[in-house]
């Protein structure tokens, strides 16, 4: 485990190379938070449409929904089950019906904010907030699980202002030949996830220029574990709430150095 020191976990910024199978890995951080409600959310783009799929441990009894958009077909709702997929059109303009605030990248890839709420009409310290990519050719079936411990190693329980915390992402499932990297990490609230975006992490890995003072490096203790040392909890204003997203990178036979 990481003692905090500025120097941190990892010298070298970690390999850069290797296949992007999802962007999922989030973390959301409320006054308290419980362990009770922790889907794992998967999204693929295929023949223009984005499948955002949900798996859960519990039956499901809640809602999905892009935000801003909190009806059909930009919503789905559960009465009960343990898989939920909700389709989002990728081609259709902010005018038509059916457009659910798609984001479309300079590269091709395509973004949009999710809420995903255990109750049907309250909003709880449980719901959970992403911004998912994905390009036109993509998906995977590996779940990559972004968490914040206490310095113990603990699962933090309630998440205080200016506290000293490890960010730990970790691959499942894994095998001798796969490795896991951590890049474009950034902080969101959970308003729309694009406008009040903080980079932590670059595209290669290393911490961003403005944020060397609030994070460090990942530091790669198995193939699968990832951890980085948060040194002063931060928040934005006005809100207690805040998201916490990276990108996982698998690697076949080793990651390559950028």
């Amino acid at each position: 485990m990481n003692d905090g020191a500025r120097n941190g976990p990892g010298e070298d910024c970690p390999p850069g190379g290797g296949r992007l199978v999802t962007l999922i890995a989030t973390y959301t951080q409320n006054e308290f938070n419980s362990d009770d409600f922790s889907p794992a959310v998967t999204a693929r783009c295929e023949r223009g449409v984005m499948y955002i799929n949900l798996v859960t441990l519990q039956p499901f009894y809640g809602v999905v929904h892009t935000h801003g958009y909190r009806k059909a077909p930009c919503l789905i709702d559960r009465n009960g089950g343990f898989n939920t997929t909700l389709k989002v059109s990728l081609l259709a303009d902010e005018n038509d019906e059916i457009y659910c605030g798609i984001n479309k990248g300079v590269k091709g890839e395509r973004s949009v904010s999710l809420a995903i709420r255990p109750h049907k009409n309250l909003e709880l310290t449980d719901d959970k907030n992403y911004y998912l990519t994905c390009e036109q050719s993509g998906g995977g079936t590996y779940k990559v699980t972004l968490k914040l411990l206490d310095m113990s190693g603990q699962r933090a329980g309630r998440i205080l202002h200016g506290n000293t915390y490890i960010l730990r992402a970790q691959l499942t499932p894994y095998d001798s030949i796969t490795s896991l990297r951590i890049k474009n990490c950034f902080a969101f609230t959970d308003d729309t996830g694009a406008g009040d975006q903080v980079q932590l992490i670059d595209p290669y890995g290393c911490p961003a220029p403005a944020a060397d003072a609030l994070i460090s490096p990942f530091n790669y203790n198995t193939t699968h574990t990832a951890e980085a040392v948060l040194y002063e909890m931060f928040k934005y204003p006005d809100t207690n709430k805040l998201n916490i997203q990276c990108d996982a990178i698998l690697c076949r036979g080793g990651c390559q150095e950028p």
